[in-house]
């Protein structure tokens, strides 16, 4: 049954492509699901739609009640007290916003302890990520002196050692700090400075190809870049920036990869022109974000582009409307703190920790029952 719907053409939906009908997903427990029950014979459960549109008014009214009832018992105390009404709605003033945080903790509690975490379906890329699918790792960031971009170079070759990709590159992206005026004296030895150390990692791990003399040179693709812009006049900051900082550079990156030329070619303008540096490869459908001081573990990057690769985690977006219908077009990890460390790096045990490091940042390291779980 299930490979016989598989290949039964469906018609477009309303974004203008045809369902995911191929993936068996798709009929098990995606949008399908209705239909292959009802070829089995079987009654249709209840509709995710319907319940997911009875969820937020059913949370909103728990909120509401539960916010009047606390600040309620908070002004029956203040009656017992013999308080007159002015007092009264100063209690019930003052009340209301530390009740509503505290009946949202307790749902949101309630919630992540009673609804069982659900698992992404994804492929496995058993031989690596395929050029179909190949990505994009920004680490977006300011070059603000030498020891900055010593730094964040190192950290984009940890990521680039922890995930050797073939269809994988890996970026800087950078504004100048903000300053009074459009240019500084500074700005030109840091790109410089930058270039090199972006240059030194493409000499060291870049792609290879052998040529017809049998000797080893470097592949046309440059597997390191450095997508950096130059400031412009902010009106709001009074202050020369880069545009929007990080959202702007990340929304300028998209349209860079989304705007091509006839040939297939990038030829967005927002970035310096480095040459090559700046150059990622047309068609690249992923970007993987990640601020300075997180890390990616060995092998993460193929499971990340593996559930974004998946046909039912695909995007499909609903033109008229301009929003993502079905599938998914941000995915967000899970993000633990990193172990404690002393003032040189060193790693510290878990009874080590400082008291504000146990009090905000939670489980550290590999969490292994909660991945399980």
């Amino acid at each position: 049954t299930l490979l016989g719907l598989a290949q039964t053409p469906l018609a477009a939906d309303s974004t203008g492509d045809h369902p995911p009908q191929h993936a068996l997903g798709y009929w098990l427990h995606g949008e399908g699901a209705p239909t292959m029950k009802q070829a089995l014979g079987l009654r249709p459960g209840p509709d995710p739609h319907s319940r997911a549109r009875a969820a937020l008014p059913l949370l909103l009214a728990t909120l509401g009640s539960g916010t009047l009832a606390m600040t309620w018992g908070w002004m029956h105390g203040a009656m017992q007290a013999h308080a007159g009404p002015l007092w009264w709605t100063l209690v019930a003033l003052l009340a209301l916003w530390p009740a509503s945080e505290a009946v949202s903790a307790a749902l949101n509690r309630l919630v992540s302890e009673s609804v069982p975490p659900r698992r992404l379906p994804r492929l496995a890329l058993a031989d690596g990520i395929p050029p179909e699918h190949r990505v994009l790792v920004v680490l977006p960031a300011l070059l603000s002196n030498a020891a900055t971009v010593a730094a964040l170079v190192q950290r984009l070759e940890s990521h680039h050692l922890a995930n050797l990709e073939s269809h994988a590159q890996f970026a800087l992206l950078t504004d100048y700090p903000d300053a009074s005026t459009e240019s500084t004296p500074a700005d030109a030895p840091l790109l410089a400075a930058a270039v090199a150390a972006i240059d030194a990692l493409e000499t060291r791990y870049g792609s290879r190809q052998t040529g017809a003399d049998g000797l080893d040179r470097p592949g046309a693709t440059r597997r390191f870049l450095l997508l950096h812009r130059e400031r412009q006049w902010s009106e709001s900051e009074q202050r020369w920036i880069g545009w929007e900082r990080k959202r702007g550079k990340l929304e300028q990156l998209v349209s860079l990869l989304a705007d091509v030329d006839a040939k297939g070619a990038p030829r967005g303008l927002a970035f310096i022109d480095l040459g090559a540096r700046s150059q990622p490869l047309p068609g690249t459908p992923y970007i993987v974000t990640l601020d300075s001081d997180t890390v990616l573990p060995p092998g993460a990057l193929r499971e990340l582009v593996g559930i974004a690769a998946h046909p039912l985690n695909q995007p499909r977006i609903d033109v008229t409307r301009r929003s993502v219908v079905g599938g998914y077009g941000i995915l967000q990890p899970r993000i633990v703190a990193a172990w404690p460390t002393d003032a040189q790096g060193q790693l510290l045990g878990p009874n080590q920790a400082s008291a504000f490091h146990r009090l905000f940042a939670g489980a550290s390291g590999s969490d292994p029952y909660n991945a399980v779980a």
